[in-house]
């Protein structure tokens, strides 16, 4: 578009000095009258008497515009550079035509982007609150008067756990130590909002962390030196009934998993707690998930020594 531009500018200035040029070459071709000759003083030669008649009147009524008459040459090239600079305005007026149509075109698209704009804005924040209803929905709180007892490892089928109908004998157990002797102590290690955590990923993770499948119950047990009667604490799936089946929960998911203890008033209580907390961590980090307390909040680096003083105080008390 501007080399166009310019050869139209350069055709234009060569029209007007081919035509500067002409009117110059009129002027100078004027008819030249005869002019009156000087007499030769000579008192030998007598001056001869000239004698003029007026011009004819229709040779003083020229037309300047008529003279001189243009050859065929230059009449050919006039017509031509006329066409051409004719050609090249209409070319150039039908060139910005052409852009004024792009130009509202381009801002009539803009508009529509503009609009596209708002309404992804709109959807953006529809999402953002379907997000948080999801999420809301799905990570409930967790009860801590739900929880299963801690599991301890046997082969007969009387060790399975019923969250409904606990065992009358564990419950005359606990009865005798009383309720001020026994503290709960529940993590929780939830999937990130929108995703799942890995069943094989899962499992992989127990084996290097030396968790142990008890197969009567279901449960995964983290045992000191092997004691599989007296289990540190207990690990249970966030998918209802909360057991494993390693066989099938390998090629599964789940939302989060469930460590839980019960501190009693023995020298085992830190050591108890020392072991769920740091395996809490462990498990969290590794599978990208968030470590929660029992409500199911997101476990602070406050709220995790809140719950150490909880505990030591616990421990002063009953130790």
């Amino acid at each position: 578009m501007l080399e166009f531009i310019i050869l139209c500018v350069i055709v234009v200035v060569g029209w007007f000095f081919w035509k500067k040029k002409r009117a110059r070459k009129h002027n100078r071709a004027t008819p030249s009258v005869a002019g009156r000759q000087e007499p030769i003083i000579n008192d030998d030669v007598p001056i001869p008497v000239i004698k003029r008649t007026a011009p004819d009147q229709a040779e003083l009524n020229l037309d300047p515009l008529d003279m001189p008459i243009e050859s065929e040459e230059e009449q050919r090239i006039s017509a031509e550079l006329d066409a051409a600079l004719g050609a090249l305005q209409t070319e150039v007026k039908d060139e910005v035509a052409a852009l004024d149509i792009e130009l509202d075109a381009l801002h009539a698209d803009a508009a529509e982007l503009d609009a596209e704009l708002v309404t992804l804005k709109s959807d953006v924040t529809s999402f953002n609150a379907e997000l948080n209803s999801l999420e809301t929905a799905s990570h409930p709180p967790l009860k801590t008067n739900q929880f299963p007892p801690v599991v301890k490892a046997e082969s007969t089928e009387e060790t399975a756990i019923n969250e409904t109908n606990p065992d009358p004998d564990s419950e005359k157990a606990a009865g005798s130590k009383g309720e001020a002797d026994i503290m709960m102590i529940a993590f929780a290690v939830m999937s990130q909002v929108g995703r799942t955590l890995s069943g094989e990923a899962v499992l992989n993770l127990f084996s290097d962390l030396d968790l142990t499948f008890a197969e009567g119950a279901g449960f995964y047990l983290k045992a000191d030196a092997g004691d599989m009667e007296n289990p540190l604490f207990t690990v249970a799936n966030m998918v209802t009934p909360g057991t494993f089946d390693p066989t099938i929960f390998v090629a599964e998911t789940t939302p989060g998993l469930l460590l839980f203890t019960r501190l009693e008033n023995d020298n085992a209580a830190w050591e108890k707690f020392s072991a769920i907390a740091e395996t809490a961590e462990e498990l969290a980090e590794q599978l990208d998930g968030v470590l929660c307390d029992e409500q199911n909040k997101a476990i602070s680096a406050s709220r995790m020594v809140e719950i150490q003083n909880e505990v030591a105080a616990f421990v002063a008390n009953h130790g």
